[in-house]
């Protein structure tokens, strides 16, 4: 199965947008700074009802968008936020509410962090589409004994913290030792559920980040507001550690920073992992490279892919690509 992740810029350049998704052809789509109505307006083409373009032209039926703010254009009101697109329904879903949203906004509106949300779909999968059978070990050999991703840079050891701080107050929530009981009742669970003919489950989660304001150098790495705001989506999405996880989207803050920290120890940050030092294109204003959009999985999703497509030119910011088997 395959997930792209991409902030849209309001759809400044859509096209290129379509012509992306349709050579990845993707199972899943994350997406932010993108608008959604019932219809177009000639003047600026494909900026306002975007999210049925991208349905239409992915193929990915089911959508799940979350308001952050609204503007009146052309008699009707245009919703901009956050959406999740699937080629399997949805058998839940959620909106965690950080901070109010504001509607009938005005264009140059300068408030940033208005509507701030997590986006969390639970949806079901065709046991064709996910493995029949997973040992326990083949989801732990990704990880280290604390629970960090192995690679060849040195990540685990570079950012291990204080695991007080990064597993929430529970320090025993990212052991090897939890991991693999928790494991082992995850495949029991999983083959129980195959034998009875039962879907696979994933959670998919949104989150577009706090943005931060000040110097240009300093924020990209969060502040006291962004480290507020990333411990209640951590708290919120441990409630699915046992099952598939994923978090992607535009964070606003650099990989390794403080703001991460709450989810070391349980959930891969892929950005970080691959030595990704930039996501933003050159179309943004920020001059300086700095990876702020992320995926994270747990230890439940076997990636098999992960790419920044750093020649794509659709956004101020690069898409993303990640193969995963559940």
């Amino acid at each position: 199965m395959k997930l792209v992740q991409i902030n849209c810029w309001d759809g400044r350049i859509t096209p290129k947008i379509w012509q992306f998704i349709e050579r990845e052809k993707p199972d899943f789509i994350t997406a932010q700074e993108i608008y959604d109505s019932t219809h177009d307006l000639p003047l600026v083409r494909w900026m306002f009802n975007l999210t049925e373009q991208i349905r239409e032209i992915s193929g990915l039926e089911y959508k799940f968008f979350a308001p952050r703010s609204s503007l009146m254009v052309g008699g009707e009101e245009r919703f901009y936020g956050t959406v999740i697109f699937s080629r399997w329904d949805f058998s839940r879903t959620e909106i965690l509410q950080l901070t109010p949203p504001k509607f009938d906004m005005r264009f140059g509106d300068p408030e940033k962090n208005v509507g701030l949300n997590l986006q969390i779909a639970e949806i079901e999968i065709s046991r064709e589409n996910a493995r029949e059978e997973r040992g326990k070990d083949s989801w732990l050999n990704a990880w280290t004994g604390s629970g960090f991703a192995k690679n060849e840079t040195g990540f685990a050891k570079k950012f291990e913290l204080d695991s007080s701080s990064a597993n929430l107050g529970d320090e025993n929530f990212g052991s090897r030792e939890n991991l693999e009981n928790r494991a082992g009742r995850r495949r029991e669970e999983d083959l129980a559920a195959a034998q009875n003919g039962k879907p696979a489950k994933l959670i998919l989660a949104n989150y577009h980040g706090f943005v931060t304001y000040g110097e240009a150098g300093d924020g990209r790495n969060g502040d006291a507001d962004t480290e507020k705001y990333m411990r209640k989506v951590a708290a919120k999405l441990r409630e699915f550690a046992d099952l598939p996880l994923i978090l992607a989207g535009d964070f606003n803050v650099a990989s390794g920073c403080k703001t991460m920290q709450v989810f070391d120890g349980w959930l891969r940050d892929l950005t970080a992992e691959n030595g990704v030092m930039q996501t933003l294109s050159p179309l943004h204003r920020y001059d300086k490279p700095v990876a702020c959009d992320h995926v994270l999985v747990n230890y439940l999703v076997e990636v098999r892919e992960f790419a920044v497509r750093d020649k794509e030119l659709l956004s101020d910011h690069l898409p993303m690509v990640v193969g995963f088997e559940i």
